[in-house]
């Protein structure tokens, strides 16, 4: 640190301009006598100033340096991470976030959601237009992993967040859900379900939804295009009112889907559907 102190109060500009208001400064004193009032005033004042900006001037430059320093390994680290947008948290920015998933859904042909619950997104029908244009379209395959609201894992989730809410939140997202699916199938013309037609139904639909019952890890929306990646906790704060959701207030990460966190979580994602996580699509479905 000190050796590039050095090298910047030391570089040749700032000598420079020290060297011209010393001069300056010298020219006042050692040619006053020869010269008028003004012209000595003139040299001394713009050498004393020459001087102190010589001076004072590398300090200043250090410290913008070493903030921008710090700052540019943030951004490299960023970037190299293939992390595209920084959100604060999704209370803190709610709106910028919620247009964000927005932008997402519109550009997108499948989607990816896992979470303990989506109170915030589609509890309060009619849902924004691009993500109604997606959740009820048959075409774009979308898969949901939900808490199990029955399993210990909500209950365990209920009683640190010190509400009834919780379960709640879950099975209203399950109903939201349930009525997307409902749609999606008369939309098609399905009209009989039984245990012979169920995976043909399933693949008309192209919309599944299942439940998983340990620790939820993070909260995930996914699409071929990017990841909003949110890590879920246990953390309580002190400031948090009996009966609040303790989620949605540490940093959501968005990333590229060129990033390598991207394809680590699509396994994630895949590996919980496919070992730890039960279907509940076409019990959802009312006919």
């Amino acid at each position: 640190m000190w050796k590039r102190f050095i090298n910047i109060y030391f570089s040749p500009p700032f000598v420079i301009i020290f060297v011209l208001g010393m001069l300056l400064l010298l020219a006042s004193i050692l040619l006053g006598p020869s010269l008028s009032q003004s012209w000595r005033t003139f040299f001394h004042v713009v050498g004393i100033a020459f001087i102190a900006v010589a001076l004072t001037s590398p300090i200043s430059e250090f410290f913008q340096f070493e903030t921008l320093s710090k700052y540019m390994g943030i951004l490299r680290g960023a970037q190299d991470s293939g992390i595209i947008h920084i959100f604060r948290s999704r209370l803190e920015d709610g709106e910028s976030f919620q247009k964000a998933i927005e932008n997402e859904f519109a550009q997108s042909n499948k989607v990816l959601l896992a979470g303990i619950a989506f109170p915030r997104i589609f509890h309060n029908p009619p849902l924004p237009k691009p993500i109604d244009e997606k959740m009820f379209n048959h075409n774009i395959p979308i898969k949901i992993l939900l808490l199990d609201p029955d399993g210990e894992a909500a209950k365990e989730r209920a009683k640190i967040e010190i509400r009834r809410g919780t379960i709640a939140d879950i099975r209203g997202s399950i109903e939201s859900f349930r009525l997307i699916l409902t749609q999606r199938a008369e939309s098609l013309g399905i009209k009989n379900i039984n245990s012979e037609n169920v995976n043909d139904i399933i693949k008309k639909i192209n919309m599944e939804v299942h439940l998983y019952d340990f620790a939820p890890i993070a909260f995930i929306i996914m699409t071929e295009r990017s990841l909003f990646l949110e890590q879920y906790h246990f953390g309580r704060l002190p400031n948090v009112r009996s009966g609040e959701c303790i989620g949605g207030r540490t940093s959501v990460l968005q990333f590229g889907a060129h990033a390598l966190t991207y394809k680590i979580i699509g396994k994630h994602f895949d590996y919980i559907w496919e070992n730890k996580s039960r279907d509940i699509t076409m019990p959802s479905v009312s006919m």
